[in-house]
């Protein structure tokens, strides 16, 4: 018995287009909302900026999401989908590239008495069209868990109530507010 032959993935320039334009979005959502509001993500994204902000330094998130997010793309080219992984690739390597290259700025003061609940919505806002984005054309946004509910949710073998109860269970709220220096 020969096994089949795996053929080309051909990625639509406009489906990269929107996979860029996903990336950008979250990296800006990351970058001037989520890190100055000092909030805890879940998942291997919550692991890598809770020990950025206990080291202070934000290229530590960069090097572990980065690490992080390759060993689910990895995952994902071999398990869901070779066109899934490389749209997510490129959502991923832009967030990345982005997060080094992109200037500090401040919005909003982020103390408890002031506008942190402001960098909050908002971040979670942006970063649900991030990903809402990326979603709409076939990748995946940069979280732990869109390769895992990908493969969950065209499992055939799984009864449908279950495959729509993980879809719904993979979108839930991810953000957790905590100051940084109670982690400590």
């Amino acid at each position: 018995m020969s096994t089949p032959k795996r053929t080309s993935v051909q990625i639509k320039p406009i489906s990269a287009v929107y996979m860029v334009f996903a990336g950008i979005v979250y990296a800006i959502a990351l970058k001037y909302f989520v890190f100055p509001s000092g909030i805890i993500l879940t998942g291997t994204e919550g692991i890598a900026v809770s020990i950025s902000y206990y080291f202070e330094k934000t290229s530590i998130f960069i090097l572990l999401y980065a690490l992080f997010q390759i060993t689910l793309i990895t995952f994902a080219y071999k398990k869901i989908s070779r066109g899934f992984a490389i749209r997510s690739a490129i959502v991923v390597s832009t967030v990345v590239l982005l997060l080094l290259v992109m200037p500090e700025m401040s919005f909003a003061d982020p103390e408890p008495q002031n506008e942190r609940i402001t960098l909050v919505l908002f971040g979670g806002i942006i970063a649900g069209f991030a990903k809402a984005i990326a979603f709409k054309n076939r990748g995946s946004p940069p979280t732990t868990r869109s390769s895992t509910c990908a493969l969950w949710v065209r499992s055939p073998s799984s009864p449908g109530w279950s495959r729509r109860l993980s879809a719904c269970c993979c979108s839930t709220s991810r953000s957790q507010i905590f100051r940084p220096s109670s982690i400590r």
